[in-house]
């Protein structure tokens, strides 16, 4: 009794009509601009949503209202038990739900204003909206649909399981959850007999969905619905209406159905409590329902289906047996406790396409209900501002068809901007638009990307023109000459026979040939190498500087490690780098490295054996720490040696790594030539962030930036060490192990084939090291090993050796021999020898039997049946171990790839397609499945931005 309560009646204020387009939004700080709506004023329990709550905000701001001095209630019911609820639970304002709202209003401002005004230049057309065009597309579409329809007969494979009582039907869909329709039944029939009876569950999806009342009914629908409902027959239906129209019987919601049975015929009943349901539900909130959707798996081929649960009856409680079934809902799951289905049959059916038919009001909710787009409280105004503006029409069903008007607007706007105006785009920004809601991205950055690339289409618009001719382009850019002309030197080029002291191999990639290439660096001659190097790493320096190992010691002091654990093997690693005159091409490589790094431009983590070396670890040449990852020296140089190794270097801008040892050669000595093209594939790596920590207040000592609610930090990371700050980099291993495990590895180097699939897919590594591990096995040689090893990662199995050294050896494979660092580990000690000699060894193993001495020198570090067992896997495996250094290297190649796809998809997508045609399919369905839009080539948009 103590509660004054007034409604708002809508938003208290609104955007202002000032500035360009009449946006009311400052286009550079994209600060919104209110003004009040004249008349209003008050108090809260606005909607419980975006719109409620940004409602609720507005009163608190135009009131001046502390937190104190208001509550926020939530109910979804007005009745006394909802209402004390909500007094008992007082909120605040959720800031992140205003947020959202404020970037939608926004949002649908810069689209229906500035494509608007566009219009009424360009076709005289009224409007345009984020929504509304949509929906246009759509009745648009659909008119094309009907006109180019032709009836043909397609087929779908089903699988029926037996669920309790129940059957439960599975339809094969494909990556993306579409269902595969087949034009050929012999096709479907192929597919269906490779399948098992077994469907295991890999995926379910839970999403809440509203199901809205429908509007009281009109004679028509009734007539439908009587039918449907009730079985009458069309006489019965007109006569039992006229009869109830001509006697003045309307349907009062006082009068419930069962208080005037006893003065109705049973007919007049059922017709009256169809009606009054009706009437009585079109006033009640919507339904809320949780859809799960079930994907199951046979024989890798994907099958789903979908139950609705209902959480809040809402409407459907007015007649709630008929309403179930008619919105397919279900009170409780019958699936959720179900890990896999046994099929009673597996059929494949044969039906004819149904025509396609007009959208309604009812039917055109329903699909952008499906699609995501829009908000319930205005899916029923955009089929009238159609119809206002003259984009539509309706037949004397109800059905939409679109006028000329409306598809001279629709074309102008796909043409123009298709990007902006479809289905998927505008579901996407409702998803970034429920980000802002839960507080994964905020208002700011979101209006500030889109208008970036909003504007940017807004600004080409005078520049677009039809057509005349096309010539085949050779690049797209100036700066593209150059690498274009070294390509065609390249092909040009024959193969010559030189002999190099040292060999610097750089991949790279040529952006108009879409082809990878590598170029060798020769110098001149072998006697003036050293003074050509000198010179090639310090052209500017007055000072002549000399290569030597102290020089060496002087590039690692300010990175290399001080623990002891590091330093013998520094010690051993500059004996032998000195000894073989190593230094020079170290330093070098180090200097080209930190160029291309300086540049911000990515390069590799290193190939091959060079990951075994800490000097190049430490030199930033690697990435990987060898320590760390247990890899031995002795694999990249051992002074019993008699070949020595190169290094690959992998960068992004082969350009910019040409002109700069181009630079460091004199004047006087001719420039390197290239020779050597290769066709090799590469990938690249992204470096993780860094994270600064101080006991100090890092502000007002080190210059900063706001940037994405964080502080960046401006200095470089080498003026951080000068100024004794420690900077620690962090990965982000969650959503890409995530990815992997979900088994979205199309494009991942290493895993995207075939076989590799299977395999995978019983693996799945847990971590990076399981990931190294994979990439070892699987090999022709290895792979029968996945699934026994698999099986023992699953059971966390302890190891069949009592050794501890045997079991330190083999624990991070398993008691198996995968590596050949582990044989040289292995020979190591069983022989007490250093690694140099171990690597002997293993590698006489191959040419002479080795098993007397060798079980004759296990005797005492393992028992005669581990020594046995350790040289059956020897000779067993002597053949098929694998170079661990090589696998941990590009085994970050392939993380990093991952990495790539997990949090930067789209831009991976792009630079697959751009690199070849042979998996544009699988990289275009797994684009669709993330609800990106895949576009035809088109001369003004292709590669924009």
């Amino acid at each position: 009794d103590n509660y004054v309560i007034f409604a708002t009646s809508g938003h208290l204020q609104e955007l202002k009509k000032s500035g360009v387009y009449n946006l009311g939004v400052n286009l550079e700080s994209f600060e919104p601009t209110y003004e009040v709506i004249p008349g209003k004023e008050n108090l809260i329990t606005t909607d419980p949503d975006r719109e409620g709550e940004a409602i609720a905000q507005e009163v608190v701001l135009l009131l001046e209202l502390s937190p104190e001095q208001y509550h926020r209630l939530l109910f979804y019911e007005i009745t006394p038990r909802n209402i004390n609820e909500a007094l008992s639970k007082p909120l605040e304002v959720n800031s992140n739900l205003v947020e959202a709202q404020v970037s939608r209003q926004v949002l649908d401002r810069m689209i229906g204003f500035c494509l608007s005004t566009i219009l009424r230049k360009k076709l005289q057309a009224v409007s345009a909206g984020r929504v509304q065009s949509v929906v246009l597309k759509l009745i648009v579409e659909r008119e094309f649909l009907i006109k180019s329809y032709e009836k043909k007969k397609v087929y779908i494979i089903c699988g029926t399981c037996q669920v309790k009582e129940k059957k439960a039907i599975l339809k094969q869909i494909n990556d993306s959850g579409e269902l595969i329709i087949y034009k050929n039944k012999n096709e479907a029939e192929e597919v269906k007999n490779k399948l098992g009876t077994i469907f295991q569950l890999v995926n379910k999806k839970e999403e809440q969905k509203f199901i809205f009342p429908k509007q009281p009914l009109i004679t028509s629908l009734l007539l439908f619905e009587a039918k449907s409902q009730l079985g009458f027959s069309k006489k019965e239906k007109k006569s039992n209406v006229q009869d109830a129209h001509e006697s003045i019987h309307p349907t009062y919601l006082e009068y419930h159905p069962e208080e005037i049975k006893i003065s109705l015929t049973e007919e007049e009943y059922q017709l009256y409590r169809l009606i009054f349901n009706h009437t009585l539900a079109s006033l009640m909130s919507p339904a809320k329902v949780n859809k799960i959707t079930y994907t199951f798996s046979n024989n890798n081929y994907l099958f789903a289906t979908s139950e609705r649960i209902c959480q809040f009856a809402g409407f459907l409680i007015c007649s709630l047996e008929i309403y179930l079934s008619t919105y397919n809902v279900k009170l409780k799951s019958e699936l959720v406790n179900f890990s896999q289905l046994e099929a009673k049959k597996i059929e494949v059916q044969e039906y004819t396409e149904n025509k396609p038919v007009r959208y309604n009001e009812g039917s055109i909710v329903q699909e952008l209900e499906k699609l995501g787009i829009g908000r319930p409280s205005t899916y029923n105004t955009f089929g009238r501002i159609l119809l206002k503006r003259n984009y539509a029409e309706q037949d004397k069903k109800g059905h939409f068809i679109p006028t000329e008007l409306g598809i001279s607007v629709n074309k102008w706007l796909q043409e123009k901007f298709g990007s902006l105006i479809n289905e998927n785009y505008t579901a996407a920004l409702e998803s970034e638009l429920d980000k802002i809601s839960q507080g994964n991205n905020d208002y700011y950055h979101f209006i500030k990307n889109f208008w970036e690339n909003f504007s940017l289409s807004l600004k080409k618009l005078p520049q677009l023109v039809n057509l005349a001719s096309e010539n085949k382009l050779k690049y797209l850019a100036i700066a593209d000459y150059y690498p274009y002309e070294i390509v065609k030197f390249f092909k040009q080029c024959k193969e010559k026979e030189i002999k190099p002291i040292w060999g610097i191999k750089v991949f790279f990639r040529e952006k108009s040939e879409e082809k990878k290439y590598s170029a060798t660096i020769y110098p001149k001659n072998n006697k003036g190498y050293k003074e050509v190097m000198q010179k090639l790493f310090a052209p500017d320096s007055p000072v002549d500087r000399t290569f030597s190992l102290d020089f060496l010691l002087s590039s690692l002091t300010l990175r290399k490690d001080k623990e002891e654990k590091y330093q013998k093997t520094l010690e051993k690693e500059l004996k032998i780098i000195e000894k073989f005159n190593y230094v020079d091409y170290l330093l070098i490589f180090s200097d080209a490295v930190n160029h291309l790094k300086k540049k911000n431009i990515i390069v590799g983590p290193g190939r091959g054996s060079a990951a075994s070396s800490l000097i190049t670890y430490l030199l930033g040449i690697t990435s990987i720490d060898p320590l760390q990852h247990n890899l031995f020296f002795e694999r990249f140089l051992n002074e019993k040696r008699k070949t020595l190794p190169d290094i690959d270097l992998d960068v992004e801008d082969q350009e910019e790594i040409f002109n700069y040892l181009q630079q460091k050669y004199p004047k006087k000595q001719k420039l390197p030539k290239f020779f050597g093209i290769e066709n090799l594939y590469y990938d690249t790596s992204i470096h993780p962030a860094g994270v600064i920590i101080s006991e100090q207040s890092l502000v007002g000592n080190i210059p900063l930036k706001l940037e994405k609610n964080f502080l960046l930090a401006l200095f470089e990371e080498e003026s951080f060490s000068q100024l004794g700050f420690k900077k620690y980099d962090f990965l982000s291993l969650k959503e890409t192990l995530k990815l992997l495990n979900n088994f979205l590895i199309t494009g991942i180097f290493q895993l995207d084939t075939s076989s590799s699939r299977i395999l995978f897919n019983k693996f799945r590594p847990q971590n990076f090291a399981e990931l190294i591990l994979f990439l070892a096995l699987n090999r022709p040689g290895t792979k029968k090993k996945v699934e026994e090893i698999s099986q023992k990662k699953l059971a966390k199995s302890n190891s069949i050796f009592t050794s501890s050294a045997i079991k330190a050896i083999l624990s991070e494979t398993y008691d198996s021999i995968i590596f050949e660092e582990q044989m040289s580990q292995i020979f190591s000690l069983v022989y007490d020898c250093s690694f140099a000699d171990a690597e002997i060894k293993r590698r006489e193993l191959k040419e002479k039997g080795l098993e007397k001495d060798f079980l004759s020198k296990a005797g005492g570090k393992m028992s005669s049946y581990e020594s046995k067992l350790i040289y059956h896997q020897i000779t067993a495996t002597v053949g098929y171990t694998f170079n661990k250094s090589h696998a941990v290297a590009y085994g970050y190649l392939t993380y990093y790839l991952a990495y790539l796809k997990a949090n930067f998809f789209s831009e991976l997508i792009v630079y697959l397609l751009n690199k070849g045609k042979e998996k544009s399919l699988s990289y275009l369905q797994e684009a669709f499945f993330y609800n990106f839009q895949i576009k035809a080539p088109d001369i003004n948009y292709s590669e924009l931005n």
